[in-house]
């Protein structure tokens, strides 16, 4: 790597001689303090206890205990009691 230029894999820029990198899987190399923060993964969507599909971010929810249901399952469920 003597006089060669390499650049970070996450942010682009240059990665200084003598300066603290790391090897990625992949291969290639990215700043050990790179200035571009990693992107966390995103996470699948939860599923609702009532009816098994995906609870999608624009769906309306409620909690019940630690499982999230969507608020139209929970509504359409009996109430126990009434009549």
């Amino acid at each position: 790597m003597e006089n060669e230029i390499v650049n970070c894999a996450r942010c682009g820029l240059r990665i200084a001689p003598k300066k603290d990198f790391v090897f990625r899987v992949d291969g290639s190399i990215e700043h050990v303090k790179c200035p571009v923060p990693a992107q966390k993964p995103l996470a699948p969507d939860p599923i609702c206890l009532a009816c098994s599909r995906p609870i999608r971010p624009i769906d309306s929810v409620a909690k019940e205990g630690e499982k999230m249901v969507h608020v139209r399952c929970l509504t359409a469920r009996p109430v126990a009691g009434g009549r």
